[in-house]
């Protein structure tokens, strides 16, 4: 599975420069041969082999197929510039390398029978990612009408600093002045408690 995967994606991004793009591990090699030994791309298409393998195990379950391959390709949506399309790449790209690595056993019967397995399976992640794509926009859209709620576009009113607003009232400062020093402090107020002698006692009335 680890090696056929390695070779299916090598195909695939020969066959298209733009899904290199998706892959960091990808994107501006020169020379693809250089990816056989790549892990990142090694652990990526060993998990696509996988899938298939599930799907050609359960082809006798098919709506259990679909729907697998329907969440799988949701997840699709954390790659930057991914596109629906590409899926049709993936698809072109994996009946070559069957042909390849198969070779003359595989019959005009066989082709057929894994060109409707690649059909179910692309279709699916095609359509898992368009779900996905349309659910963010409608998110997105919702943050923003949320956003416009809370936050509403006032007009902007020029404010006149000259002049005093009638109900706020005006302090004289020639007349609001105190005998005060600003440096002293007012004086406490005096106890005039009458105090028993005894120190715990309460106070005399």
């Amino acid at each position: 599975l680890e090696q056929n995967g390695t070779k299916l994606f090598i195909k695939i991004f020969e066959m298209s420069s733009k899904i290199r793009s998706v892959f960091h591990f990808a994107d501006n090699l020169i020379d693809l041969n250089d990816l056989k030994d790549n892990k990142s791309l090694r652990d990526h298409s060993t998990r696509f082999m996988r899938a298939v393998e599930f799907a050609v195990q359960n082809m006798d379950n098919l709506t259990y197929v679909k729907r697998v391959f329907t969440n799988l390709g949701r997840m699709h949506i954390r790659f930057h510039n991914f596109k629906a399309g590409y899926f049709g790449v993936f698809q072109g790209a994996m009946m070559v390398q069957w042909k390849k690595e198969i070779g003359d056993d595989l019959t005009s019967q066989a082709k057929d029978g894994w060109r409707k397995l690649f059909d179910i399976v692309i279709s699916h992640l095609a359509h898992g990612y368009t779900l996905a794509v349309e659910e963010q926009k409608k998110v997105l859209a919702e943050v923003e009408q949320n956003k416009n709620k809370m936050s509403p576009k006032l007009p902007l009113r020029r404010i006149d600093f000259t002049k005093t607003s009638p109900n706020v009232p005006t302090l004289n400062t020639d007349t609001a002045r105190t005998s005060q020093s600003p440096n002293e402090l007012p004086s406490p107020p005096k106890d005039t408690t009458k105090r028993s002698n005894s120190p715990n006692g309460p106070p005399c009335p």
